[in-house]
């Protein structure tokens, strides 16, 4: 019995086990066969860590390789919030009055983030979002419980509104939003990087558990065409306009007009890209917007009629009116509307006749060949500028009424964008050669500087002969020369300077022309012989009567080509021993309306190696401000420089020998600032355009040759699409 119990024993611990060892089996089949998939994506799950490695996006530089926009870091605010956090927010409202003003956020914003129940943490938005390292420094000092501060990167533009509608602006989120910035976008993001990792349970990664890595793909670098040091003088020049006067709006454009390589584009209104949210206009008024160019037109115009032949520039015409059964009502000069009597083409083109440029381009030329050379100088179409949404002038149709053709031989009924016109008139005084204007000048490795593509110049086609284009260049030096030339207050002194002015009439909202809305501009080259430089300066609106252009963009042309001339060392015509006009100051002051004084100049004198206290005084008896940096006894070095024309008030810096003190840089102009530093030989950055705000240096402080300090300068004024402020 007790056998048979033992046998029966035996074989159910032995059935037992052998079903549990077929269960077993069945299971390892199912798992690693049925379930093999599944379970290795989820154990993979566990042990994989996937990682984006976002790359470097690239820089924007100026042509001789000054930073003009990169990424940098930046840091976002983050309060812990939950009880369970080791760390936490302890007092809302006492954390909420410190971050205030630092994050330029209410205290009630931040209370109301800092005082979520149902989160574990928030990010105190907008005011902490992306903070520079200076603001995060802030908040670090402060120890707040709960506070912490999360790193990324985001683009920086160190000269606020320098260029700032050309460059564009990236958001923080990343995102190129115009510009240079979205032209170049897929160029300058780069490429982000990838990584799969083996971890353990707490993350780390295991040995040789790197599975996959694929590292980021910097950006690439660009460098403009763009000069830093002739952007500044062009934005230091419609600082300065702003301060005289309000515009509606302002710009200048400087270019090699041998290339078309932009060396510098500003204008106002503009913006501060690091603060994009508070932009109120996004357009690039020199690239997108157009508008009717007034007289400046007529160089295309005469450069049509030269090489047609139907030019003679010492033939007598009436000028005055014009009128025919096609063309009524009359077609008049702007001069009191009489004209000047009988009068040659040459001095036609000198004294701005509407007249005369009807004669030559609708009457001799004809609609058909007119149209021809608009087109041909590329009005109508885009110049092909790398910027995105390039604005396109418009050119009258077809079948448009006679007199409308007739008014677009000065300018009228068309209109064109500001490179446009600068492309255009490049083209009559360079040879006759149309070339695409360009901005990019090479794209550059990020690590080795290497040039991986380089932009050169592109002629669209040749349309005047070189022969025409040397006629064009000698009529227009006219302009400046002629004792009647409307263009006579833009002479600089010791230089050739050819151009023609623009007054344009605005169009009223019903057709007509307005009375007393004018865009007033100039484009002038230099020197005449071999063009070197083309500058167009425009102002639109401005709040003052004025019947010469000079009293208008004048200052801003002079200021932006003698400077520009000067910094890149293009001599003064040897032939030229006193300005292009003489007796020209005494003709622009007497153009000046009543209600206006012409400011008073003066002559300064050299004062270079003259005891120090005679030089004060001497400065002083003639009307300016002198200081003098040093403690030496002998003048050793002054700006402005001996026999330049300044207004009465101005600053006399005279250095003298043995120690050099540092001035008192406060309100000084940027153009200033560039000269200072080379007299003082020492480094200046500067951060901004416009006046100086703030020094690195305090003034009276001992300077070494080779010092290095900062500025900030800051506009006058920014003005907004209607001209306030």
């Amino acid at each position: 019995m007790k056998k048979r119990i033992t046998v029966r024993s035996i074989l159910f611990v032995g059935g037992g086990i052998t079903l549990l060892f077929f269960s077993l089996i069945g299971r390892i089949f199912y798992l690693q066969v049925v379930q093999a998939d599944w379970l290795n994506e989820s154990a993979m799950a566990q042990w994989q860590r996937e990682e984006w490695m976002e790359p470097q996006r690239g820089m924007i530089m100026d042509r001789n390789g000054q930073p003009l926009a990169y990424s940098g870091p930046a840091y976002t605010v983050v309060a812990v919030l939950s009880e369970k956090a080791p760390s936490r927010v302890e007092n809302p409202m006492d954390t909420a009055e410190k971050l205030a003003p630092i994050l330029q956020m209410s205290k009630e914003s931040l209370l109301s983030l800092l005082s979520k129940k149902d989160r574990y943490q928030v990010e105190l938005r907008p005011g902490g979002w992306k903070i520079d390292e200076s603001k995060a420094k802030e908040i670090e000092a402060l120890r707040l419980p709960g506070i912490y501060l999360s790193k990324s990167t985001k683009r920086y533009y160190p000269n606020q509104a320098f260029l700032s509608p050309t460059l564009g602006y990236v958001d923080k989120e990343g995102e190129a939003k115009m510009g240079l910035e979205l032209m170049y976008d897929s160029i300058l993001r780069g490429t982000p990087g990838k990584g799969v990792f083996l971890t353990d349970r707490s993350k780390n990664v295991l040995p040789a558990g790197v599975e996959n890595y694929q590292p980021a793909v910097d950006g690439k670098n660009l460098r403009l065409t763009v000069d830093e040091r002739i952007q500044h003088f062009a934005e230091q020049a419609l600082d300065d306009a702003a301060s005289r006067y309000r515009a509606k709006g302002m710009m200048v454009l400087v270019a090699d007009p041998n290339t078309m390589e932009m060396l510098a584009i500003a204008s106002r209104p503009d913006f501060d890209p690091n603060q994009y949210t508070q932009i109120t206009d996004y357009r690039n008024l020199p690239l997108q917007v157009p508008y009717e160019p007034g007289s400046t037109f007529k160089v295309i115009t005469l450069a049509a009629s030269i090489e047609e032949g139907v030019f003679h520039p010492d033939e007598v015409y009436q000028a005055g009116r014009y009128e025919s059964k096609v063309i009524r009502p009359a077609i008049k000069d702007y001069y009191n509307n009489l004209g000047w009597g009988k009068i040659t083409f040459r001095q036609g083109i000198e004294r701005s006749s509407n007249v005369g440029a009807v004669i030559l381009g609708f009457e001799r030329l004809g609609k058909e060949k007119l149209f021809q050379y608009y087109k041909k100088f590329g009005f109508g179409e885009p110049t092909g500028i790398d910027y995105p949404h390039e604005g396109v002038g418009k050119l009258p149709p077809p079948n448009a009424p006679p007199r409308d053709i007739a008014t677009t031989t000065f300018g009228q009924a068309i209109t064109v964008t500001a490179i446009e016109q600068l492309r255009a008139v490049s083209a009559a005084i360079n040879g006759g050669k149309l070339l695409r204007p360009y901005l990019v000048k090479e794209i550059l490795d990020p690590k080795t500087g290497k040039v991986l593509t380089e932009n050169k110049p592109v002629v669209e086609r040749q349309v005047i002969s070189p022969e025409t284009s040397s006629e064009v260049r000698k009529v227009l030096e006219g302009v400046i020369t002629s004792p009647e030339g409307t263009g006579r207050g833009y002479a600089i002194e010791g230089y050739r300077i050819g151009g023609k002015t623009g007054t344009a009439q605005k169009p009223d909202v019903n057709g007509s022309y307005s009375r007393d809305k004018f865009i007033y501009s100039f484009v002038g080259f230099a020197p005449v012989d071999n063009p070197r430089l083309i500058v167009y300066a425009v102002v639109d609106e401005p709040d003052m009567t004025a019947i010469s252009s000079s009293q208008v963009v004048g200052e801003i042309f002079r200021s932006v080509m003698k400077n520009s001339l000067q910094y890149l060392q293009i001599p003064p015509d040897a032939s030229l021993s006193s300005p292009q006009n003489p007796g020209g100051k005494e003709k622009a002051a007497s153009l000046l309306p009543e209600s206006q004084t012409a400011p008073q100049l003066l002559t300064i004198p050299t004062f270079v190696g003259e005891m120090a206290s005679s030089a004060k005084q001497k400065a002083l008896e003639l009307g300016l401000k002198p200081v003098v940096l040093g403690k030496g006894k002998k003048v050793t070095g002054q700006y402005p420089q001996g026999n330049e024309e300044v207004m009465a008030g101005q600053t006399l810096y005279l250095v003298t020998d043995g120690e050099v003190l540092m001035p008192d840089l406060t309100g000084v102009s940027l153009r200033d600032v560039l000269a200072l530093s080379q007299l003082l030989k020492i480094n200046i950055k500067t951060n901004g355009s416009g006046y100086v705000t703030s020094q690195t240096l305090a003034p009276g402080k001992p300077i070494a040759e080779g010092t290095e300090i900062e500025v900030s300068l800051r506009p006058l004024s920014v003005l907004s699409p209607n001209g306030q402020e």
